[in-house]
């Protein structure tokens, strides 16, 4: 069996870090991959990736507007971590603007539209159950 490896490796003006994924061959969409991001080193400033992706969310925000294809993408990355780690409220505060994005025809960094629209349906559902 043959594998890719896709790595990125982002060089901030505060921070760096780098990712990578092994994609098995077939493999298209984004739930067929595992991410690997190293967050733990001595003097580790962040245990988990959301305090970093609000601090991309903002500066995509503040420097390419609310409806740029990155601000959003941006936006549903954080909102799949917070979904799966921290609050359904905040969650669905960031992936609600997409629903717009998505009826338009924008399809996030090539992943299906139901995976965006899954997430979003996921965090309404665990707010209601909050109320």
């Amino acid at each position: 069996m043959k594998y890719r490896v896709v790595a990125a490796i982002d060089f901030g003006t505060h921070g760096s870090g780098f990712a990578w994924a092994v994609l098995p061959a077939g493999a298209q969409g984004p739930d067929q991959r595992q991410i690997d991001y190293p967050d733990q080193w001595d003097d580790a400033p962040l245990t988990y990736p959301a305090p970093l992706l609000r601090g991309v969310v903002a500066g995509r925000t503040d420097l390419l507007g609310t409806e740029a294809p990155e601000t959003l993408e941006a936006c549903l990355l954080l909102g799949a971590v917070l979904l799966e780690h921290e609050g359904a409220a905040e969650a669905l505060a960031h992936l609600e603007p997409l629903e717009a994005a998505l009826d338009r025809g924008w399809i996030p960094n090539q992943r299906p539209p139901d995976h965006a629209r899954a997430l979003i349906e996921n965090a309404r559902l665990r707010v209601k159950r909050k109320r």
